[in-house]
């Protein structure tokens, strides 16, 4: 012990550590005075009951999670009420399950899904109407009300049974304590002082809580195949419209390519979606962009034949679009033709007159991935040639 007692990985620091957590005497005290093992058990499991205790009394403060939990009730060692359950079938075990999850917070709706971005809202995915919390899943929602009519009926028939005149209307006349009924009857232990109504209470709620979230998945599962339905309903809706309406020639677009605005490649796009590695996208409009971007890093001769360049690789491409082609259709045709152009296009508007002043602007537009293509390539080297050799 003294010669690994500065070594926080032995043995024995990890002793002094949980002796010093559960608030036990130290190692050097117990050297000089053993106890006997009975008493030294019955300390420990004080100790460590006690700190247990504090530490969920702490946690049941300071997490919402846990704000519905009766915590003055609580005892270490003694199994909370949800859990006893004297017919361990399967059923009667899953719906323990479910109100021990809703009892710890751990049961998990659309609010909680939307606060860490799992959902992107937190609307209650039934009806729309609101958020679906913790009280809007037990009490609120429409379309769990029959469920809820069902199963909540006897507890209230039961209390207002089983307890003085004018119980229910007077104490439980609003949502968050009919609320912690549902969620952990022991909160009313002094009002319910028979026992045989606690159980019963605690029983017929676990039903509810489970009848409930059955209900919501069964509908839930109604609703996405509703989802699905229509989906598909939409995409062949959809497939037939692209090749009626996608198809036509706009001419908005052509006007677009006439001026070399940049928004032409992307109507362009509309009707034969190439997808945004396709030359429309993943190129042309790209290109169109950057240039407008960094125009002004260039001299004014460089601004000239951007001005010149642009509409022309625009209105090169007018006769492809007016084809008319369906979706997906031709697409690497289209990118060669276009790349193509692009030689002409440069050198008609004076490349090689620009080039040298204008290098480092065009470094900052071109991307050096998108040079690399094979006909990127054919292209530079085409205007390459003519600007070397005439």
């Amino acid at each position: 012990m003294s010669v690994n007692f500065d070594n926080p990985y032995s043995f024995f620091s990890t002793i002094r550590e949980v002796l010093a957590k559960y608030g036990l005497p130290p190692l050097h005290q117990l050297q000089e005075t053993i106890p006997l093992k009975t008493s030294w058990k019955f300390v420990v499991t004080k100790k460590v009951n006690n700190h247990w205790y504090n530490t969920l009394l702490d946690d049941a403060e300071s997490k919402t999670t846990l704000k519905y939990m009766d915590t003055k009730h609580f005892v270490i060692g003694i199994n909370h009420p949800v859990w006893n359950i004297h017919d361990k079938t399967k059923v009667h075990i899953r719906k323990a399950i479910i109100k021990a999850r809703i009892l710890s917070g751990t049961f998990i709706l659309d609010s909680d899904r939307a606060k860490f971005n799992q959902s992107p809202t937190s609307l209650c995915q039934l009806c729309r109407l609101s958020d679906e919390d913790i009280t809007h899943f037990h009490l609120d929602c429409p379309l769990s009300a029959k469920s809820r009519t069902t199963y909540f009926g006897p507890i209230k028939e039961g209390i207002i049974q089983n307890t003085v005149a004018k119980t229910w209307p007077g104490l439980f006349n609003n949502k968050l304590d009919i609320i912690r009924l549902i969620i952990d009857c022991r909160h009313f232990t002094q009002l319910f002082t028979d026992t045989n109504l606690m159980e019963t209470i605690e029983a017929s709620t676990r039903k509810l809580c489970y009848r409930l979230h059955i209900k919501c998945l069964k509908m839930l599962k109604v609703v996405d195949g509703l989802k699905k339905t229509l989906l598909d309903q939409q995409i062949k809706a959809k497939d037939i419209c692209l090749s009626i309406v996608l198809s036509s020639v706009d001419p908005k677009c052509v006007a677009k390519a006439n001026r070399g605005n940049c928004q032409f490649y992307r109507c362009f796009e509309q009707q034969r979606q190439c997808g945004k590695s396709g030359y429309l996208i993943g190129y042309g409009y790209k290109y169109c962009n950057r240039f407008k971007s960094f125009y002004s890093s260039f001299t004014t001769a460089g601004k000239k034949w951007i001005d010149c360049v642009r509409p022309c690789l625009t209105k090169a491409l007018i006769g492809k679009y007016q084809e008319s082609l369906g979706p997906g259709q031709k697409c690497n045709q289209l990118k060669t033709y276009a790349f193509d152009t692009h030689v002409k296009c440069y050198l008609d508007c004076g490349f090689c007159d620009v080039y040298t002043s204008n290098i480092s602007a065009l470094r900052k537009v071109l991307s050096f991935s998108d040079l690399l293509s094979t006909d990127a390539l054919k292209q530079i080297i085409k205007v390459g040639k003519e600007c070397i050799f005439g």
